[in-house]
Protein backbone atom coordinates (compact mmCIF):
# COMPACT_ATOMS: atom_id res chain seq x y z
CA UNK A 1 0.00 0.00 0.00
CA UNK A 2 1.29 3.70 -1.13
CA UNK A 3 0.56 5.29 2.28
CA UNK A 4 2.14 2.91 4.27
CA UNK A 5 5.35 2.24 2.22
CA UNK A 6 5.88 5.99 1.47
CA UNK A 7 9.04 7.72 2.52
CA UNK A 8 10.33 4.67 4.43
CA UNK A 9 13.32 4.24 2.28
CA UNK A 10 14.40 8.00 3.61
CA UNK A 11 15.36 6.90 6.97
CA UNK A 12 18.94 5.19 7.19
CA UNK A 13 18.17 2.70 10.37
CA UNK A 14 15.85 0.29 11.13
CA UNK A 15 14.19 1.38 13.94
CA UNK A 16 13.81 5.19 11.63
CA UNK A 17 12.14 2.95 9.54
CA UNK A 18 9.76 1.44 11.68
CA UNK A 19 8.76 5.08 13.55
CA UNK A 20 8.64 6.16 10.44
CA UNK A 21 6.20 3.18 9.22
CA UNK A 22 4.07 3.37 12.86
CA UNK A 23 3.68 7.05 12.21
CA UNK A 24 2.31 7.21 8.94
CA UNK A 25 0.32 3.79 9.96
CA UNK A 26 -1.22 6.24 12.45
CA UNK A 27 -1.89 8.95 10.48
CA UNK A 28 -3.82 7.55 8.21
CA UNK A 29 -5.88 5.09 10.63
CA UNK A 30 -6.52 7.69 13.50
CA UNK A 31 -6.30 11.00 11.48
CA UNK A 32 -9.46 10.43 9.12
CA UNK A 33 -12.22 9.83 12.30
CA UNK A 34 -10.23 12.95 14.18
CA UNK A 35 -10.54 14.82 11.00
CA UNK A 36 -13.86 14.48 10.77
CA UNK A 37 -14.98 15.35 14.40
CA UNK A 38 -13.16 18.72 13.64
CA UNK A 39 -15.89 18.88 10.69
CA UNK A 40 -18.66 17.90 12.64
CA UNK A 41 -17.85 20.76 15.09
CA UNK A 42 -17.52 23.69 12.28
CA UNK A 43 -14.52 23.17 9.98
CA UNK A 44 -15.14 22.32 6.31
CA UNK A 45 -16.20 23.76 3.02
CA UNK A 46 -19.47 24.51 2.18
CA UNK A 47 -19.81 22.94 -1.41
CA UNK A 48 -22.32 19.76 -2.70
CA UNK A 49 -19.74 16.81 -2.79
CA UNK A 50 -22.40 14.31 -2.99
CA UNK A 51 -23.39 15.47 -6.76
CA UNK A 52 -20.49 16.65 -8.20
CA UNK A 53 -20.61 14.22 -10.80
CA UNK A 54 -23.58 15.64 -11.99
CA UNK A 55 -22.26 19.59 -11.40
CA UNK A 56 -19.14 18.54 -13.68
CA UNK A 57 -21.18 16.84 -16.58
CA UNK A 58 -23.48 19.87 -16.74
CA UNK A 59 -20.45 22.23 -16.65
CA UNK A 60 -19.13 20.02 -19.78
CA UNK A 61 -21.93 19.34 -21.82
CA UNK A 62 -24.27 22.27 -20.93
CA UNK A 63 -21.71 25.03 -20.05
CA UNK A 64 -23.17 25.95 -16.78
CA UNK A 65 -20.89 27.48 -13.62
CA UNK A 66 -21.78 25.16 -10.66
CA UNK A 67 -18.43 25.08 -8.52
CA UNK A 68 -16.71 22.06 -8.07
CA UNK A 69 -14.98 20.50 -4.90
CA UNK A 70 -11.34 21.02 -4.96
CA UNK A 71 -9.55 17.51 -6.28
CA UNK A 72 -7.51 17.60 -3.17
CA UNK A 73 -9.50 18.21 -0.09
CA UNK A 74 -8.35 21.11 2.49
CA UNK A 75 -6.09 20.31 5.13
CA UNK A 76 -6.98 19.83 8.91
CA UNK A 77 -4.96 19.95 12.15
CA UNK A 78 -5.42 17.05 14.42
CA UNK A 79 -2.61 17.51 15.84
CA UNK A 80 -0.69 16.49 12.63
CA UNK A 81 -2.16 17.47 9.28
CA UNK A 82 -4.12 15.68 7.35
CA UNK A 83 -6.89 16.05 4.57
CA UNK A 84 -8.46 12.54 5.04
CA UNK A 85 -12.05 13.03 6.74
CA UNK A 86 -13.83 9.55 6.03
CA UNK A 87 -16.37 8.76 3.28
CA UNK A 88 -18.70 10.53 6.20
CA UNK A 89 -17.73 14.06 5.49
CA UNK A 90 -19.03 14.71 2.38
CA UNK A 91 -22.59 13.40 3.36
CA UNK A 92 -22.63 15.14 6.69
CA UNK A 93 -21.71 18.68 4.91
CA UNK A 94 -24.22 18.07 2.15
CA UNK A 95 -27.14 16.36 3.72
CA UNK A 96 -26.73 17.14 7.98
CA UNK A 97 -26.34 14.14 10.66
CA UNK A 98 -29.63 12.77 9.84
CA UNK A 99 -29.09 12.68 5.89
CA UNK A 100 -25.58 11.03 6.58
CA UNK A 101 -27.60 8.07 8.21
CA UNK A 102 -29.88 7.65 5.46
CA UNK A 103 -27.18 7.79 3.10
CA UNK A 104 -25.60 4.78 5.01
CA UNK A 105 -28.52 3.26 5.57
CA UNK A 106 -29.08 3.25 1.65
CA UNK A 107 -25.35 2.32 0.77
CA UNK A 108 -25.96 -0.74 3.51
CA UNK A 109 -29.16 -1.59 1.73
CA UNK A 110 -27.79 -1.98 -1.85
CA UNK A 111 -24.74 -3.16 -1.07
CA UNK A 112 -26.36 -5.86 1.05
CA UNK A 113 -29.04 -6.42 -1.88
CA UNK A 114 -25.84 -6.94 -4.48
CA UNK A 115 -24.11 -9.34 -2.25
CA UNK A 116 -27.19 -11.76 -1.92
CA UNK A 117 -27.81 -11.52 -5.67
CA UNK A 118 -23.73 -12.43 -5.84
CA UNK A 119 -24.30 -15.06 -3.58
CA UNK A 120 -27.07 -16.06 -5.99
CA UNK A 121 -24.13 -16.38 -9.00
CA UNK A 122 -25.73 -13.87 -11.27
CA UNK A 123 -22.86 -13.06 -13.03
CA UNK A 124 -23.78 -9.23 -13.44
CA UNK A 125 -24.11 -8.78 -9.75
CA UNK A 126 -20.60 -10.61 -9.17
CA UNK A 127 -18.94 -8.55 -11.07
CA UNK A 128 -21.10 -5.59 -9.83
CA UNK A 129 -19.78 -6.89 -5.98
CA UNK A 130 -16.76 -6.94 -7.15
CA UNK A 131 -16.36 -3.14 -8.31
CA UNK A 132 -18.44 -1.90 -5.12
CA UNK A 133 -16.31 -3.53 -2.55
CA UNK A 134 -13.10 -1.20 -2.92
CA UNK A 135 -15.51 1.77 -2.24
CA UNK A 136 -17.18 -0.14 1.01
CA UNK A 137 -13.53 -1.32 2.23
CA UNK A 138 -12.10 2.67 1.77
CA UNK A 139 -14.96 4.41 3.23
CA UNK A 140 -13.24 4.82 6.63
CA UNK A 141 -10.37 6.60 4.43
CA UNK A 142 -12.73 8.97 1.36
CA UNK A 143 -15.73 8.54 -0.29
CA UNK A 144 -15.45 6.85 -3.24
CA UNK A 145 -19.25 6.25 -3.76
CA UNK A 146 -19.50 10.19 -4.84
CA UNK A 147 -17.99 9.08 -8.63
CA UNK A 148 -21.96 8.18 -8.75
CA UNK A 149 -21.98 8.11 -12.75
CA UNK A 150 -19.11 6.18 -12.85
CA UNK A 151 -20.87 3.27 -11.12
CA UNK A 152 -23.72 4.33 -13.31
CA UNK A 153 -21.61 3.44 -16.36
CA UNK A 154 -20.16 0.63 -14.96
CA UNK A 155 -23.60 -0.90 -14.30
CA UNK A 156 -25.25 -0.38 -17.52
CA UNK A 157 -22.62 -1.61 -19.45
CA UNK A 158 -21.82 -4.38 -17.12
CA UNK A 159 -26.14 -5.08 -17.46
CA UNK A 160 -25.56 -4.65 -21.32
CA UNK A 161 -22.78 -7.72 -21.78
CA UNK A 162 -24.55 -9.87 -18.93
CA UNK A 163 -28.07 -9.11 -21.00
CA UNK A 164 -27.19 -9.11 -24.31
CA UNK A 165 -24.95 -12.61 -23.25
CA UNK A 166 -28.27 -14.25 -21.91
CA UNK A 167 -30.27 -13.33 -24.90
CA UNK A 168 -27.88 -14.61 -27.81
CA UNK A 169 -27.71 -17.73 -25.52
CA UNK A 170 -31.65 -17.69 -25.22
CA UNK A 171 -31.72 -17.44 -28.86
CA UNK A 172 -29.80 -20.94 -29.26
CA UNK A 173 -26.41 -19.46 -30.32
CA UNK A 174 -25.28 -21.92 -28.18
CA UNK A 175 -27.55 -24.75 -29.97
CA UNK A 176 -26.02 -23.80 -33.21
CA UNK A 177 -22.36 -23.98 -31.92
CA UNK A 178 -23.40 -27.47 -30.66
CA UNK A 179 -24.83 -28.75 -34.05
CA UNK A 180 -22.25 -27.60 -35.70
CA UNK A 181 -19.53 -29.31 -33.21
CA UNK A 182 -21.84 -32.58 -33.73
CA UNK A 183 -22.58 -32.09 -37.42
CA UNK A 184 -18.54 -32.35 -37.49
CA UNK A 185 -18.58 -35.71 -35.94
CA UNK A 186 -17.50 -34.30 -32.79
CA UNK A 187 -20.13 -35.07 -29.23
CA UNK A 188 -19.69 -35.44 -25.63
CA UNK A 189 -19.55 -39.48 -26.44
CA UNK A 190 -16.16 -38.44 -29.33
CA UNK A 191 -14.71 -35.50 -28.54
CA UNK A 192 -12.53 -35.56 -31.32
CA UNK A 193 -9.07 -36.67 -32.48
CA UNK A 194 -5.92 -37.05 -30.06
CA UNK A 195 -8.93 -36.95 -26.99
Amino acid sequence: MFFVAKNVASEHSPSGTFVLLRDHIFEYVAGPLAAFDNVVHGEGADYNHTFSSFYRLSNQLLGTAYPLPPVIDEYSFVPFPTNVYTGLKFFYLDFGMWGLFGVMFAIGLIQTYIYYRAVDRDPLYIVLYAVLIYPLIIIFFDDYYGQIIGYAKIYILLLLYFRLLRLFESRGAAQGLQKRICKNGYSEGNPGPGK
